[in-house]
């Protein structure tokens, strides 16, 4: 019975408009982001051999700089041998072209632990290892890949794996894209891309020569920023299945998102993300994440003690903020307020590496240039991004939240019949009105009417109320504010599978992970242990062992939800770090 309840949820959490196989949907199950290995043994030695060229660069580098320190001259005494050949077959991958046989200084027994080294990473990479995947899932996994008429994507909310027929995914993302008030076709995507490039690369030298070129960044950062390689965007769509399908399309709604990793206002989108950051703990009202809410609750509890009797407890959404943000009057808005309080994180911001904060009217182009430069590609179409913030890129956040802050919160405050309790997550705000009814009305009409892009809508509950991933209720008894943890009834639990070819430490340290997660938001012990059992179902069900499980909570068990909610200072790495392709056979056994 509980294999056959297991399965079920497995399948449920794929959803399908075309017809697919058995095995297909096992397959699927699986979720997206499963990684099938071992790599082939081709792939394998040519990981070790990427390895060897790297530590063989790194050494080089090392004699390298030995020699022009001009240490030859005491090698007796600081442990250097003159004139050592390497004598390791596995140094031909390094091929050093600067060592000779009368100017090499080498460390004592460098060579040797080289090649022990070596020796062992080969034997464990090259160790065959049983394939993840059986050959039926194989030959689905072909089957799925060689399919013209699908689109496989993971749908919007709750990890669902979601086949959507090819012809409705492109008609709904030619809906999007026939929104003449938010894309503009372009006729010439290379010429386009040019002159973003071109003006990304004008910015950043004016951002550098802000202050004489002493201010503002180094000159590596602003060489690494003007070698940045850019190219047009794609845009996709992640299918809104909590939405339903729509009955005048036939199919689900999508949301657009931009694959900008390389878009060619990601240099000049660093940077502002670097300067507008430091500002945004200075919004009272905002809330910096789950944990951040957590901590504001407990102390509301033991400053205001109970929550007065008829209270109620609300929820305000502002509608599409992103693409609903104008753009030159964001800019203007956002570059005064970081003119006016730039002062204030001085410190923050030069941990940041800068020294001189830019101009208001440099700042206020380079946002302009974050926003009206976010050009995208679909099929062998090109498009302008003409209204909202930037679709993908990081300083997005930041402008909306300070858009908001500046235009919405500064009026609020002024209110004389306002919220009793405010809080704003980017776009989600949480509150109490002590009062009736009416009086909330109010408040939710007014914000309605103070700026002509932001609309409001609301949620009310005398008792409990969703929030992110959190629900707020009152305890009946104490009237004290309580929290535990919310799931969308959308949210399938397709936590990485355990057979998955990701590192054995990070998918051991997950079980723990989002149990401590539990513990953090669960304020009642009674609730806490419901869930973690439904927890421990979940990942049963992606099958990790029971001894993963046992050692999560037994690691549970020894922390307090007080140590949960406490922030644990970061920590400095002075390691080096080499960067290597991931294949398990490199982990320790």
């Amino acid at each position: 019975m509980e294999r056959k309840k297991k399965q079920e949820r497995i399948r449920s959490s794929v959803v399908s408009e075309v017809k697919i196989s058995g095995i297909e949907w096992d397959l699927l199950g699986k979720g997206l982001s499963f990684v099938p290995g071992p790599p082939p043994r081709h792939k394998r030695l040519a990981i070790v051999e990427d390895t060897l060229t790297t530590l063989g660069s790194l050494i080089n580098n090392t004699w390298s700089t030995l020699q022009t320190t001009n240490l030859q001259a005491d090698t007796s005494t600081v442990g250097f041998r003159k004139n050592t050949e390497p004598r390791s077959l596995s140094w031909k991958y390094m091929n050093p072209p600067q060592m000779t046989h009368h100017n090499t200084f080498k460390l004592n027994g460098l060579s040797d632990q080289i090649d022990l080294l070596m020796d062992s990473l080969k034997s464990r990479v090259l160790n065959r290892r049983p394939f993840n995947l059986g050959r039926e899932h194989r030959l689905a996994l072909r089957s799925l890949c060689d399919r013209k008429d699908v689109v496989i994507k993971q749908a919007d909310k709750g990890g669902s794996v979601v086949l959507w027929k090819k012809k409705n995914y492109e008609d709904e993302m030619g809906r999007h894209l026939e929104d003449i008030q938010t894309y503009k076709p372009i006729q010439h995507g290379p010429t386009a891309l040019l002159n973003a490039q071109k003006r990304s690369k004008s910015l950043v030298l004016g951002l550098y020569n802000n202050g004489g070129g002493k201010g503002l960044m180094r000159v590596p950062a602003r060489d690494t920023f003007l070698a940045f390689e850019s190219e047009i965007p794609n845009i996709y769509l992640l299918p809104k299945i909590h939405k339903g399908v729509d009955p005048e399309t036939g199919t689900w709604p999508g949301r657009p998102v931009l694959s900008g990793c390389k878009a060619p206002t990601k240099p000049v989108d660093k940077i502002v993300t670097a300067l507008l950051n430091p500002l945004l703990p200075l919004l009272k009202e905002r809330l910096k994440d789950t944990t951040d809410l957590l901590l504001r609750l407990n102390k509301t509890n033991e400053e205001r003690g109970p929550v007065p009797e008829g209270a109620i407890l609300f929820s305000l959404d502002i509608v599409s903020l992103y693409p609903s943000i104008p753009q030159r009057e964001a800019a203007s808005l956002v570059a005064d307020f970081f003119d006016r309080n730039a002062y204030k994180v001085g410190r923050e911001l030069r941990s940041a590496g800068i020294f001189k904060p830019p101009t208001k009217g440099l700042l206020m182009e380079a946002i302009l240039h974050i926003m009206r430069d976010t050009i995208l590609t679909f099929g062998d179409k090109t498009y302008r991004q003409i209204k909202g913030t930037a679709i993908g890129a990081s300083s997005s956040v930041a402008i909306a939240e300070i858009f908001v802050h500046e235009v919405f919160e500064s009026r609020r405050r002024n209110l004389g019949n306002g919220p009793d309790l405010y809080f704003r997550y980017i776009d989600d705000i949480f509150g109490i009105m002590v009062g009736n009814m009416e009086d909330l009305d109010g408040f939710f009409e007014w914000t309605n009417t103070v700026h002509p892009n932001l609309k409001f809508t609301l949620e009310k509950n005398t008792s409990e109320l969703n929030f992110l991933d959190t629900t707020i209720y009152i305890d009946s008894v104490t009237r004290r504010l309580e929290t535990k943890a919310y799931y969308k009834p959308t949210n399938l639990h397709m936590y990485l599978h355990y057979f998955s070819d990701h590192p054995k430490k990070l998918k051991d340290s997950l079980p723990y992970s989002l149990g401590l997660r539990l513990k953090r938001i669960n304020s009642s012990e009674d609730t806490l242990q419901n869930q973690l059992e439904d927890l421990w179902t979940f990942f049963r069900d992606r099958d990790y062992p029971m001894d993963v499980l046992e050692k999560a909570k037994r690691k549970l068990d020894s922390t307090t939800r007080e140590q949960a909610l406490t922030s644990k200072p970061d920590k400095e790495d002075d390691r080096d770090i080499l960067v290597s392709t991931f294949f398990l056979g490199l982990e320790k056994p």
